[in-house]
């Protein structure tokens, strides 16, 4: 619940840039515990994507790596279609450290 309830929704604030990298650390540390909540964090990562702000969503790209690096085939197929919808999005942004960006995914 705590998860669900509380990390997943710290992604939604501008300031998230101020505290990415441990909230990111926290939510590898659920996956690292119960590897099937991985697909569910991505869910969530999805539905908390922004989509104006650029250095945000560079952050979520690299929270999106480390959380996919611990992700099941079982779990992954799961989210497959939702997530390489928002990976073209990104290949088409005007940004360019966004659209270089899911290459290294």
């Amino acid at each position: 619940m705590f998860l669900w309830r509380a990390l997943i929704p710290l992604h939604k604030p501008k300031a998230v840039v101020v505290y990415h990298q441990r909230l990111t650390f926290c939510v590898v540390q659920f996956i690292d515990k119960d590897p099937k909540l991985a697909g569910s964090v991505i869910t969530g990562l999805l539905k908390y994507w922004p989509v104006t702000n650029s250095q945000k969503e560079l952050l979520f790209i690299s929270g999106l790596e480390e959380t996919l690096e611990m992700t099941s085939m079982a779990e992954f197929v799961t989210i497959t279609v939702p997530l390489f919808r928002r990976i073209a999005f990104c290949l088409n942004s005007s940004h360019y450290q966004v659209a270089e960006r899911p290459h290294l995914l």
